[in-house]
């Protein structure tokens, strides 16, 4: 399994253990850090308070199952996931923890290259999909932009590693250093 898998696995983990904190805390996802001064603060049915320990074993229980069947449905390589048929659970996960819009709608190899990118690149600032313009590859779902804001030398990276994926993501052309993109990298798949 590549890191990138593992890591997408591992947030998905992580959003459970969420989802279990939220429904034992009483519908508040939030850890008792010692911060508030409330006299109250460990009484039942507080956030963060003392709850049924059995409602937190079925809890978990569930979770768990629901985890088990997530982390199942992330294949094994991205860049041949249909995002249409992956549960919006799994998107979010494998989209990691750039900041996206506009990722439905896009094709297959738009999707898994999104996905990698954010989960390889975290220093990007956001990532752009469909939206409309006066070409073709934006609203046909065909392309993405990686904002990078001025950080050179990380869209210098991006470039060449999407140039030597190429095959991979199905990359029919990539701008970078372009007039109007020197501060993201657009690519373009088929």
């Amino acid at each position: 399994m590549t890191g990138t898998l593992r890591e997408c696995r591992r947030r998905v983990g992580v959003f459970a253990a969420t989802a279990v904190l939220t429904l034992a805390s009483g519908g508040v996802a939030q850890a008792d850090t010692g911060q508030d001064p409330g006299p109250n603060r460990h009484q039942p049915g507080r956030p963060g308070g003392v709850v049924d320990a059995a409602k937190i074993e079925t809890m978990v229980r569930a979770e768990a199952k629901k985890l088990a069947e997530v982390a199942e449905a992330i294949p094994d390589d991205l860049a041949a996931a249909d995002s249409s048929r992956l549960s919006p659970a799994v998107q979010v996960a494998a989209l990691g923890p750039v900041p996206t819009i506009g990722m439905g709608g896009l094709v297959p190899n738009a999707w898994a290259l999104a996905a990698y990118i954010s989960n390889a690149y975290p220093g990007v600032q956001s990532i752009g999909g469909v939206r409309s313009d006066p070409l073709p590859d934006h609203p046909s779902g065909h392309a993405i932009d990686i904002m990078i804001g001025w950080d050179m030398s990380l869209g210098d990276a991006i470039s060449a590693d999407v140039g030597s994926q190429a095959g991979r993501f199905g990359v029919a052309y990539t701008l970078w250093r372009v007039p109007n993109h020197f501060n993201h990298v657009h690519v373009t798949v088929f």
